[in-house]
C-alpha cells in the first residue's frame, strides 16, 4: 500500500501563515474551512509538526456534522482521522494541551525522544512511535513508513513552515492544496507555507497546477501536484546577475 501525502495550508498574499511576532490569526473563510473539513474527511491521520502543536494546541476536527456522520461511517465508527504530531522532543506541558486532551480524537506522536519518563508520559496521552533521525530531526520519510504500516493510507500536512519543508525536501509529498487570503502581513520574520533551510537553485521542487478558483470571499484556491521533474537553471538574458528556472510540466490541465 503506497500512502499518500497532501499538505493543505492557507497564506496571506504575501506568503505569511502568521504576523512577524507570531500571533496566530484566524484569517480563512468560511469556505477554505469548509476545503479544509472536506480534506481531513479524505485523510486517515492530520500531521502537524511541533511548532504548530506548541504556538496552536490545535484538534485538529471535523466539525460539520455530514462530514463527521460519513467518515464514521467508512472508519468504523470513529468520526475524526487520527491527529498527529511529529517532534524530535516531547514537550513536558503535554499533559496540559488541548490536541493530547481533547476526547474525539485518537493521537500518535512520530517522536525521537529518548527521555524515557518522557515518552512514558507521552504514551498515557498518545500511541507513541519511535523514528530514526535525520539532520537532528525526526525523519518524515520515516514517519510515512509507520503511517503505511499502521495502514493510513492518506496522510494530510497542516503546517507548520519547517514540517512542510521536511517533508518537500524528502520527496513524500504528492499533492499541494494553497488558498491564497486576501491580506498582507509582512515581516522578514513571518513564518511562511514552507520555511525550513530552504533549496539551493539546483534543487528546487516544481509544481503542476491542476486548478485554480477564486472564491466568494477574495480567495483564490490553489490545487498542485507535485512533479518528479526537475527545473532547469540557466543563465539569464535579461538578468546580468541572475539565472532563468524554466519547467515543462507547471502548466494547468
Amino acid at each position: 500500500m503506497k500512502t499518500a501525502v497532501i499538505v493543505n495550508m492557507a497564506m496571506s498574499c504575501d506568503g505569511k501563515v502568521a504576523t512577524s511576532d507570531r500571533t496566530k490569526l484566524r484569517f480563512g473563510s468560511a469556505e477554505d474551512r469548509a476545503l479544509l473539513e472536506d480534506l481531513r474527511g479524505q485523510a486517515d491521520i492530520v500531521l502537524i509538526g511541533h511548532g504548530t502543536l506548541r504556538d496552536e494546541d490545535p484538534p485538529l476536527l471535523i466539525r460539520n456534522e455530514r462530514l463527521a456522520d460519513r467518515y464514521r461511517q467508512l472508519h468504523n465508527g470513529n468520526a475524526q482521522p487520527y491527529n498527529g504530531v511529529v517532534c524530535t522532543t516531547i514537550d513536558p506541558r503535554l499533559p496540559e494541551m488541548a490536541f493530547f486532551r481533547h476526547p474525539a480524537t485518537r493521537k500518535i506522536m512520530f517522536t525521537s525522544e529518548s527521555n524515557q519518563n518522557m515518552i512514558r508520559v507521552a504514551e498515557q496521552f498518545a500511541h507513541v512511535v519511535r523514528c530514526r533521525m535525520h539532520d537532528g530531526r525526526v525523519d518524515v520519510r520515516h514517519v510515512v513508513e509507520q503511517c503505511r504500516h499502521l495502514g493510513l493510507g492518506t496522510v494530510l500536512i497542516e503546517g507548520g513552515g519547517s514540517l512542510n519543508f521536511s517533508a518537500i525536501q524528502a520527496d513524500i509529498v504528492d499533492e499541494i492544496y494553497l488558498t491564497v487570503c486576501p491580506f498582507v502581513f509582512g515581516g522578514a520574520t513571518a513564518p511562511t507555507v514552507v520555511d525550513g533551510d530552504g533549496f539551493a537553485m539546483q534543487m528546487i521542487r516544481s509544481l503542476r497546477l491542476e486548478s485554480c478558483h477564486s472564491g466568494k470571499f477574495g480567495e483564490v484556491f490553489l490545487h498542485y501536484t507535485v512533479t518528479k521533474e526537475t527545473p532547469t537553471v540557466g543563465r539569464s538574458d535579461t538578468f546580468a546577475k541572475g539565472f532563468d528556472l524554466t519547467c515543462k510540466t507547471t502548466h494547468c490541465v
